[in-house]
């Protein structure tokens, strides 16, 4: 998993769930009661959750912009609580999912999120079993500077030709 391009960790041995999710209008005329007319696009949005293995202080920070890192000569720390009201606008970054344990040249499956950023944070694992998991989910943010068909993310090879889309 990357985050604006720092490696922020592997995952669990559950892997990374993604979802997306469409947000239809429905069309419906009095004379024909709740029976559907038809059906417009009312946007979409993409989720990611997944949970870190390997996290720290550092790839908390990246990963959750409302954390303040603090590192003095006794160590490192993070801290959380925030006063309400901050913009995360400019925190949704792109987000890279790599599955494993394809080679580190296999993009065929890599899911990037353009604007990525992090919307909640779960409950924090400590087990001698699992080890420390960190659970976060995040949420695509539109990308005004993509194109139609393109604004939250892409899978597969990055790069690879939109030029002309397969209806396949």
């Amino acid at each position: 998993v990357t985050f604006n391009g720092i490696d922020i960790g592997f995952t669990d041995l559950d892997g990374i769930k993604v979802k997306p999710e469409r947000n239809d209008i429905k069309k419906e005329f009095d004379q024909y009661g709740k029976s559907l007319v038809g059906m417009l696009s009312g946007g979409e949005n993409l989720m990611v959750s997944l949970k870190l293995a390997q996290w720290n202080t550092a790839n908390w920070k990246i990963a959750v912009p409302q954390a303040i890192r603090y590192t003095s000569s006794s160590g490192t720390k993070v801290t959380i609580g925030r006063i309400p009201g901050r913009d995360f606008t400019n925190d949704a970054k792109l987000l890279t999912l790599h599955r494993f344990p394809d080679a580190a040249g296999t993009k065929t499956y890599d899911i990037q999120i353009y604007k990525a950023v992090c919307v909640e944070i779960g409950e924090v694992e400590h087990s001698s079993q699992k080890g420390s998991l960190l659970p976060i989910t995040f949420q695509a943010f539109v990308d005004t500077t993509r194109a139609n068909g393109r604004l939250l993310g892409e899978i597969g090879v990055p790069g690879a030709s939109a030029s002309t889309p397969s209806t396949s």
